[in-house]
């Protein structure tokens, strides 16, 4: 490395620090990888997501931190799952060559072995000769059965293996799109669904709105009860959202409290109802200890909407609704606010470059 890299190395390491520091965040090497790159700018989806959430006024959580490696670094659950998986793969590939050059292999022998039978049959004159002739071709048949039954019960055997390991393949993928908690897709799902949906809404002028909501005063709630409370009210909230959302619409647990909603196809007006109506269901819920009768009160949650522009990046179109969202905290709570184009102005003095 030259000077000058070493200098700016030095740099971003210090900003990374700093960061940190400023934050609240633990210097781990996940943490410090996170920062590092934010500090360096190489990737601006990272340097993005994180400014979104520093101009929100979010806690960098252990958990959100984690997200964060885990969507952008792939550190975390599946990574060495994966890695079996394609080792597995190529030794599976290797077999199945190998049993085909097999019997390419046996397939030439019978051939030659034939053709010789049948150039020997020309010049035969005895009864003697045809039957040993004869016999030899009944032989090499036998041979050539019996390693075509075995090459079968090899790649069948081997078949098998790749269904099990397609399996394997589709469940370590279902897990990395999945968060674990509730069931719902988590941040990486949400980020390529709404890529795809984007794409779809620009080439055929198809409506999509997005839903972002978080449970109120959830912080205060997990002190006074526990997080073991708190996981159970996060799975009542994804159980209430799958059961409002239908369709193509994907409910996703954004990170902490944080949910949203993407709805395809659907335009701010119909995305307002869908968002009044999860409001209704989780405000109508009551929990309750079903073993010592204790009341935990009820589950409110505000919600920001928007409808995507034709044209506009994801990263604004995120931006606000989160804004929205912000809004709807600020006025008061347990309500659904629809974004604004002024909702971007927020952003755009609080972000910080790196």
């Amino acid at each position: 490395m030259t000077a000058d890299g070493l200098d700016q190395a030095n740099e971003f390491a210090q900003s990374a620090l700093q960061l940190m520091e400023r934050f609240h965040i633990p210097p781990t090497p996940q943490n410090y990888q996170i920062w590092y790159n934010y500090a360096a700018g190489r990737d601006p989806e990272l340097n993005s997501a994180i400014n979104i959430l520093i101009s929100n006024k979010r806690d960098f959580t252990e958990t959100r931190c984690a997200e964060i490696a885990e969507q952008f670094f792939g550190i975390g659950r599946g990574s060495k799952e994966v890695h079996e998986a394609t080792e597995r793969l190529h030794e599976l590939a290797t077999t199945i060559i190998k049993h085909v050059s097999t019997a390419k292999k046996g397939s030439a022998h019978f051939g030659k072995q034939v053709a010789t039978i049948s150039s020997d049959a020309k010049n035969v004159s005895t009864t003697e000769e045809i039957e040993r002739l004869a016999l030899g071709l009944i032989k090499e048949a036998r041979v050539i059965t019996e390693m075509s039954a075995t090459i079968e019960k090899n790649l069948n055997t081997t078949g098998g293996e790749i269904t099990a390991l397609r399996r394997s393949l589709t469940r370590m993928r279902k897990e990395a799109t999945t968060d674990p908690l509730t069931g719902l897709a988590n941040r990486r799902e949400f980020n390529n669904f709404l890529q795809t949906s984007a794409v779809i809404s620009g080439e055929t002028g198809a409506p999509m709105s997005l839903i972002m909501f978080d449970i109120d005063h959830f912080k205060h709630f997990n002190d006074q009860y526990g997080h073991r409370i708190g996981d159970e009210a996060l799975k009542i909230v994804a159980s209430k959202l799958k059961l409002v959302l239908k369709g193509k619409d994907l409910p996703v647990r954004y990170g902490g409290e944080e949910f949203i909603a993407v709805l395809p196809e659907t335009p701010l007006e119909d995305a307002q109802t869908v968002a009044e109506h999860i409001r209704t269901a989780l405000s109508g819920s009551n929990l309750k200890n079903r073993v010592t009768g204790e009341h935990y009160g009820k589950i409110t949650a505000s919600f920001g909407i928007a409808a995507f522009s034709p044209g506009e990046s994801l990263e604004d179109f995120v931006q606000r609704a989160d804004e929205a969202l912000y809004r709807a905290k600020r006025d008061g709570r347990n309500r659904v606010e629809i974004a604004t184009d002024s909702d971007l102005q927020h952003h755009n003095t609080d972000s910080i470059s790196a």
